[in-house]
Order: C-alpha cells, then structure tokens, then sequence
C-alpha cells in the first residue's frame, strides 16, 4: 500500500468511525428519549409532568393521531382514545378508527373495539363514543361493525361494552331482557357507572323497557339505562314517576352517578316538569331511578313569583354529577339569568355548578378567573366555555374557556382549565411539563379528570407539549399530572400515647383507621408486637381478614391494661400483602392511682325489719325450797261480836246469830241437835229438862277479827 494509499485510508478509516460513532450517539439519544416518553406514559408520577400517551410500548406515537374522545377511570390508571393508527399492536383493517385503552402504570395497549374473546376479531368498521368504567374493568363504545353484533342480523350503530378482564363485548342497546330483541337502528354510548353495571345510552327507538311494545322508530333519540346483570332497559328521560310521559325531544345523558342511582342529562322537552310549556332551548334534568324523579337543575333560585325557580333562558348542556348523592350538578349554560356578577347579569356562556341539596338550591359560577371573586370567564368574549369533567369530592371542575383567561398569551381562542373550589384558584391545564410549561399552542379537543382528581386527560393538535414533537402536527392524546396517583395504603394515626393507666385497669379506646392505596389492600390480621405487645388490647376490629378496594378504609380500637408499672411500649402491626410499613406506636405507663382523702361517715341507715322469734327456750331447773318465815305480827283487835244460839221448839235444831256492832252480821242454818244437841244444850248450863232455856245467862265472848 503506498503512502498516498495509506494516507488516504487513515482519513476515511477515521471518518466512518466517526459517522458510525454520530450513528450509535443518535440512536442512543432516540432510544432514550422514546424510553423515557415510555416511562412517563407507564409509571412517572411526577406532579406538573404532561406527557403523551397516545403512544406504542416503545414511545411512537400513534401514527395517524387520534380522535377526540377521551376518558380516565377513577384512579387515573386507565387512558381511552380512539385511533386508526396501524402501529398500536392489534389494529382493524387500514383506515378504521379502533378503540383503545393504556394502562398508565404498565404501559401496555389494548385494543377495545374486538369481538367477544380474549383475541376477538378487531370491529370492522369504525368505533365512536368511547368511555371507561370507573374501576377500569369495562369500556363502552359504539360502532356499526357487523361483526361484533352475536351473531343479530340487526344493521346500525350499536352500543357494545366490553370486559377487559374477560374478554367478553356485549351488546347493550336491546330491549329489556337478558337476550332482548335488537331493534334500534341508531345508538350512542353516553356514560357507564363506576363498576360497570349500568349503561346509558340513547336509542332511536321507544319502549325498550316493554318487551311488548310497539319499538317504534323515532325521530330523535330516548334515553335508556341498561343494567348489564339483571338485563333490564329502562327509560331515563321521562318526566317523574314510573311511567312518566316519556320526553318529547330527544335526551341525550353524559353522565351517571358511581353507583347507578342518577343520571345527568339534557333535553328540551316541554313535559318533564311543569312549566315548561313554553320551553324552547335544552335543559339539564338530574333523573332519580330509585324514587323516581326528574328535576330540573338549570334553574333560577326560588324567588315570589316562581317558588321553584324558573328555568335557563339560554341553552344548557352537558350535565355532569359530582359526588354520589345525587346533589350536585355541573353543566355549561348560554343562559343570562342563573347568575348575576358585581351584581349584574352574566350574559356570556358559562359553566355552573348546581346544589339541589341546599336551601334554597344554590348555583355557583365556576368558569371564572382566579381568585374567589376572579371575573367571569368570557366577559367580552365570544368563546363558548365547556364542560369536561368534574372530581368526585367536587373539588375540581375541568373546563374550556377563552385563552386570556389568566392571561396567557396565545394565538389560540381557548384553553383548558382546572378550577379549585376549595382554594378558589383557577390554573392552566393543557401546558407542557413544569408548573409554568408553555400553554398548548392547539385548542382542546376533548378532555376528563380522574374521579381522584390526580390526572386530566386531554386530546390536542399542539406541538409543543412534548419532545419530540407528534408528526406531522397531528392530534395526540395527553395526560398531565396533577397529584400523586399510585398512592400507598395508609394507617392514622401512626402513634398512640395512653398515659397512665392503674394496674389491672383497662384504659379508654382510642381509634385507627387503615386506608388503601391506589390499589386493592388485603389485611390478614392486625396485633399488637413487642416486648409490652399483652399489655394493648385490640377491639371492635374490623379490618382483619377484610379486603379494601382502592381508596376503601377499615377501623378498629386500641385499649391499654397494663401488667406492670412503669414505662410499657409496643407496635400495631397491620399485615397485608406486600405491604410494608403498617405500624402504629403504641405506649403508656403503668402505675398505682393515689388514695383519695377519705369520706364523711355515711348517715345511720333505717332500722331493720326485726326478725322471727326464736325457739323456746328449756326450761329452768326446780329451785331449792326457801326459807321458813318468821311469824307474823298479831292482827289488831277486831270489834266485839256476840254470838246468840238457841234451839228450837222441838229441840232438833240449834240456830245462832251474830251481832257485830249490834248490827247481825250472820246467821247459821239450821242443823239437827239430837244428841250433840242435847250435849250442847247440857254444855250451855240447861238442864236437859229445861224447856226454853236459851243463852241469855250464858256470855261467850267472841273475839272477830
């Protein structure tokens, strides 16, 4: 080789090396800016992040852009857009818009718009009206394919849902039943409740509900709700009661509380509630399936001569529920008299946000600047606001307003915009990434909030949110990150002091609650831990053994019966699956109460009841004989007495007497003398042949006493 050779080959040696280095530092760059997009649509939980997730796995954007339609589940994890891009993996045949949904936390695709089956054929013809089930298991969508039909002859545009854990799509628009007749020929997927059992959707055909019914085709369209387990279709947009006249215009619903009780919906109809006879422009009714009832909710407040308001004289639309309790109403409105601001008329369009539960019911501007009192959105403008979306707790309304709303300087008539009702603050949504990114150089095409309120999804033709930029200015779906989403379960509060507490005592219970994160938390059991664990007494537990869904709590109580005095400590575990860090400290001290001073002596108590009488008792032993008494001192000397006896005539008898006093005190019977008689007569001194002898010679002294 020559040195003219040589010198020539060093240079292009040297050069391919270089362009091979510039080629490998490309790719390498490339690479890691389509990983790191990939990574953000996946699992980046940066807050202010905007990034794209109408991408592939490997951060392409989809190649032919997508739609507007735009949904988020609950917890902001799933993403639903609709695109005819053929590099999203599974895809229909060229040019046919498909539904999909992104797991944001993965990053995997999956395409929605499929006959039943885990690999169903992709819907052949193109899909509309997208949306996503609240817990993200289900989407429902429409489409005119014949192929995702069941094998049903009927032609049109069907509502279809679809399980992503099962792989089944069924048909929704039927008639009520489990396998109902499908007779409508055109249909809208309008919204779905948060567990998928309930769909919305309008038909172009009444008494779906009867099976009986005529299914007459009509000139607008009814609105229904179809309970996907039972498999009954009732009508939605009807004036109150069961079988209440049924709208005379067409109803179309956006909206569906998460438990299937309310339906959100416009209509303009002259014969859903009194009065509205002279009605000209939509209105947005709340519909009560449990009791029953349609209100209106773009209405005036109460005033003297309208005790129950009177409705927008402008426009209404776009009614969405906030919360589960069927009060609160968010909905866009061309109406002048629903609000008035520095007490004038708004007369721009407007967004409101309705409470039906308040006395009166009260309406709330919400598409202003910020600030409590920021100035109407559209003041001066042409720009109709909109609604998009509101957060469960309704902390949060997303809308679309005119783009100096803050501000901001843009050659765009509108942007999208988050209103904090708590905090009063209105900020810019659709920017790119950082709290002060630049606004979205495109206007919103579509857009939703998480029911958590962590990510706004938005559909646009700006290019410049990301780098690098969509091709050929193409529309793409965004997401911009407004709080942390993948959130860990939590235990409150994480420490509990109990003080002093007597020996052999139990103290008051103090309460814990276990929260779950963003995802489903199973708890085996929760016990106390440690040195000191017997001394903390678990109660009313209702969380062992019990699985939270995302976002659910559990409570129970904590009691302290110390076994020694002094300082005792110890930890409530919580143990779940996977879950690390569950503790509640737990501490107190064991000790001996002080004496209190001692009481007043109580007072006497009552005398008792006196009891039965004993048993007899034995008796008592003879005593010994007493002592002779002395004698006794002579009576006194009683008066003379004189005693008198005789006998009688025929000497058988003697009678005496006695004189006390000379008063005769006693005489004596009779007795026979005979002989004793006669001795006695002898006695006294009388011969015994003396007759009439008496006791007058005789004296006898008679001593009485």
């Amino acid at each position: 080789m020559s040195q003219h050779t040589l010198a020539c080959a060093r240079p292009l040696r040297r050069d391919a090396l270089l362009s091979i280095a510039l080629l490998t530092f490309g790719f390498a760059v490339f690479t890691l800016a389509t990983l790191a997009q990939s990574a953000r649509a996946a699992s980046d939980e940066t807050i202010g992040d905007t990034f794209p997730a109408s991408i592939t796995p490997t951060g392409e954007f989809a190649e032919s852009g997508t739609g507007e339609t735009t949904s988020i589940s609950d917890d902001g994890r799933y993403v639903t857009f609709l695109s005819a891009a053929e590099n999203l993996g599974a895809e229909g045949p060229p040019g046919v818009k498909e539904a999909y949904v992104k797991d944001l936390h993965t990053g995997a695709l999956e395409l929605v718009s499929r006959a039943s089956g885990v690999d169903g054929e992709p819907a052949s013809e193109p899909v509309e009206d997208l949306v996503v089930s609240g817990d993200g298991r289900y989407a429902i969508f429409a489409s005119t394919a014949p192929n995702l039909r069941e094998g049903s002859s009927a032609e049109g545009l069907h509502v279809y849902r679809r399980d992503l854990q099962t792989g089944e799509t069924a048909l929704v628009d039927r008639v009520s039943g489990v396998k109902g007749a499908v007779v409508t020929r055109e249909a809208s997927a309008d919204a779905i409740s948060a567990d998928g059992r309930y769909v919305v959707f309008s038909a172009d055909v009444e008494d779906l509900e009867d099976p009986a019914g005529a299914h007459a085709i009509t000139g607008g369209y009814t609105l229904y709700v179809r309970d996907m387990q039972t498999g009954a279709t009732t009508t939605v947009g009807r004036a109150s009661g069961a079988g209440g006249a049924i709208a005379n215009e067409p109803s179309i619903a956006s909206s569906i509380s998460s438990d299937g009780r309310y339906v959100a919906f416009e209509s303009a109809a002259t014969n859903l509630v009194p009065g509205m006879a002279a009605n000209t422009v939509s209105q947005v009714y709340l519909r009560d399936l449990q009791a029953d009832t349609t209100t209106l909710v773009s209405r005036t407040a109460p005033s003297d001569t309208a005790p129950a308001g009177e409705p927008g004289n402008g426009s209404s639309e776009g009614g969405i529920l906030v919360g589960t309790a069927g009060c609160e109403v968010a909905f866009d409105s061309e109406a002048s008299n629903l609000h008035s601001f520095e007490g004038e008329p708004v007369s721009t369009p407007e967004v409101y946000l309705t409470d039906l539960c308040s006395t009166p019911p009260n309406t709330t501007l919400i598409s202003r600047a910020d600030g409590e009192a920021g100035t109407p959105a559209d003041a001066g403008n042409a720009t109709t606001p909109r609604l998009f979306g509101a957060s469960a707790d309704g902390r949060y309304i997303l809308f679309s307003a005119t783009a100096s709303l803050l501000g901001e300087v843009s050659n765009h008539p509108t942007q999208l915009y988050l209103r904090d009702l708590q905090t009063g603050h209105t900020t810019l949504v659709a920017r790119a990434s950082g709290p002060s990114g630049e606004a979205a150089n495109s206007n919103p095409k579509g857009s939703a909030i998480s029911a958590n309120g962590c990510r706004v999804v938005f559909a646009t033709d700006a290019t410049n949110l990301s780098k690098p930029e969509p091709p050929n200015g193409q529309r793409e779906t965004y997401v911009r990150q407004l709080a942390a989403c993948n959130e860990e379960p939590t235990v409150s509060p994480t420490s509990l002091g109990f003080g002093t507490q007597a020996l052999d005592t139990i103290g008051a219970g103090q309460p814990v609650t276990v929260t779950a994160g963003s995802e489903t938390l199973s708890i085996a059991r929760v016990q106390p831990r440690g040195a000191d664990a017997a001394d903390f007494i678990v109660t009313d537990d209702e969380c062992s053994g019990e699985t939270l869904q995302a976002g659910g709590q559990c409570a129970l109580v904590v009691r302290f019966a110390p076994a020694a005095t002094g300082p005792r400590a110890a930890a409530l575990v919580v143990h779940t699956a996977g879950t690390a860090g569950l503790e509640v400290a737990l501490a107190g001290e064991g000790g001996q109460l002080p004496s209190g001073a001692q009481g007043e002596v109580g007072r006497e108590g009552a005398p008792g009841t006196p009891g039965p009488q004993g048993a007899g008792g034995v008796t008592g032993a003879t005593g010994a004989r007493g002592a002779k008494g002395g004698r006794g001192a002579r009576g006194r000397a009683g008066r003379d007495a004189k005693v008198t006896c005789r006998l009688t005539q025929n000497h058988r008898r003697v009678v005496c007497s006695v004189t006390l006093g000379g008063k005769s005190v006693a005489r004596s019977k009779r007795r026979r003398a005979k002989r004793r008689s006669r001795d006695h007569h002898e006695s006294m001194g009388c011969p015994p042949s003396r007759a009439g002898c008496n006791s007058r010679g005789v004296s006898a002294a008679v001593s009485a006493t």
